[in-house]
C-alpha cells in the first residue's frame, strides 16, 4: 500500500466516524429511549416528556394532562417555564387535598416526589 492509499483510506475512516457521530448515534433515540439526552433535539430546548401525578389525602392520584391546554388545571403561557421547579409547589397551594405532587421521567423511569406539607 502506498502512502497516498493510507492517507486516503485515514481520511475516509475519520469521515465515516465523525459522521456517524454527529447523525447516526443521535438517530438511535428514535429506536430506544435511553439515547433520548444524545438527540439533535437537545438544542431545541426540548425536554424530556414528564408525567405529574397528584396523590390526594385518600390515597388516590390524578394525572396532570398538558399543561398547555385550555382547560388544565394548571395553565401555563410559555414553554420556557421550568415545570419541576414551579408546578409542584403551585399545586400544593392550589389544592389543600393534594398530600404531594410526583414527577415521572418516562425516558428514564426516574421519580422525584414533592410533599404538600
Amino acid at each position: 500500500m502506498t502512502k497516498e492509499r493510507v492517507k486516503l483510506l485515514a481520511s475516509a475512516g475519520f469521515f465515516a466516524g465523525y459522521l456517524f457521530v454527529q447523525a447516526g448515534y443521535p438517530a438511535l433515540s428514535w429506536f430506544d429511549v435511553r439515547f433520548h439526552r444524545f438527540a439533535w433535539h437537545m438544542y431545541t430546548g426540548r425536554a424530556a416528556p414528564k408525567l405529574f401525578l397528584a396523590v390526594h389525602e385518600d390515597g388516590s392520584t390524578r394525572e396532570l394532562p398538558g399543561f398547555f391546554e385550555r382547560d388544565a388545571p394548571v395553565r401555563l403561557y410559555g414553554s420556557a417555564v421550568d415545570r419541576v421547579r414551579f408546578v409542584p409547589p403551585h399545586i400544593c397551594s392550589r389544592w389543600p387535598e393534594v398530600r404531594e405532587v410526583r414527577v415521572r421521567y418516562i425516558a428514564s423511569g426516574r421519580e422525584r416526589v414533592w410533599p404538600c406539607r
